[in-house]
């Protein structure tokens, strides 16, 4: 007969001081999902509900003045090194640009914007700046009610937007004679008259002849307003990055500017177009690694 066997013993064994301190790193470790909740509620992600703007935080003064900006913009231009954070979903408030983009935005809407009964408008008066490769009306080229306008808050985005669009597609923009620069590659060749010429591209100023109410704006970088819940039907205003050239990679440097989007076949009413000038954009690919450059020179009348 066999004898019973021997009930074990259930008592815990005693951990090493070594073992219980990894395994509280791992218990305090968050999750990857706890981690994209809590950066969409810190940043934004595509929820603003609780964090819209507060007029009373914008600030009357400031050593860096919103005319000082938009004019000369940051003089230490962002080189790639510091753009590497742009496209991470948290850490985007790398020193090396968020102050320029936050004093940027809270001067630009300081200068810009009032509010009335809990409404922020933009004001009657404010220039927006667009740049096309098309010598058209603005009821022409913005005629699809789908789709979103991209208005710079000052020329330079608008000019540099024109390269990056042109560099794309250099044989769908327009072209002079004669080329700036024959042997620097920053010319069209028309076969038809075989010839060099500089691309031209057109910047319109737009002005606005009533307020114009904002539906949201965010202070940081790394939302493109196409994701942003609201944007696609109302007035949306965020800092955004000026590419010098085709792509991200065709530059040393980027500048840094605001942008503002809204559908306008749904605010035509509040525009009036100002102006409409040529611009040199070969003149703007010449120069696009120079960081002393004023954009603007690309404009010929």
């Amino acid at each position: 007969m066999k004898s019973p066997k021997k009930k074990r013993s259930r008592r815990r064994k005693r951990r090493s001081p070594a073992r219980m301190k990894r395994r509280s790193r791992r218990r305090t470790r968050r999750s990857p999902a706890r981690v994209k909740r809590r950066s969409r509620r810190m940043y934004g992600g595509s929820v603003f509900d609780d964090d819209m703007y507060n007029v009373k935080n914008l600030p009357t003064r400031d050593p860096m003045g919103y005319l000082q900006l938009m004019e000369q913009g940051p003089k230490v231009l962002f080189k790639k090194k510091y753009w590497k954070s742009f496209f991470k979903e948290i850490d985007h408030d790398d020193p090396a640009w968020a102050q320029f983009s936050n004093t940027l935005m809270k001067n630009y809407l300081a200068f810009n914007t009032f509010e009335k009964e809990g409404v922020l408008y933009l004001k009657k008066g404010t220039r927006l700046f667009h740049g096309s490769r098309f010598n058209s009306t603005p009821a022409e080229m913005f005629s699809s009610k789908s789709r979103i306008t991209f208005f710079g808050a000052e020329p330079k985005i608008s000019l540099w937007y024109l390269l990056e669009t042109c560099a794309n597609n250099v044989g769908a923009c327009d072209s002079i004679s004669p080329c700036i620069a024959p042997d620097k590659g920053v010319c069209y060749f028309d076969e038809s008259t075989q010839t060099l010429k500089s691309v031209v591209g057109y910047l319109y100023t737009m002005e606005l002849v009533k307020d114009l109410p904002i539906f949201k704006y965010w202070n940081f970088i790394n939302l493109h307003p196409t994701a942003a819940k609201g944007c696609k039907a109302g007035v949306c205003i965020h800092p955004q990055i000026a590419y010098r050239g085709g792509s991200f990679s065709a530059s040393d440097f980027h500048d840094l500017s605001i942008e503002i989007t809204l559908p306008f076949v749904e605010y035509e009413s509040y525009f009036q177009l100002t102006h409409k000038q040529i611009v040199n954009v070969s003149s703007l690919a010449l120069h696009m690694n120079d960081p002393n450059y004023n954009a603007k020179d690309a404009i010929l009348q």
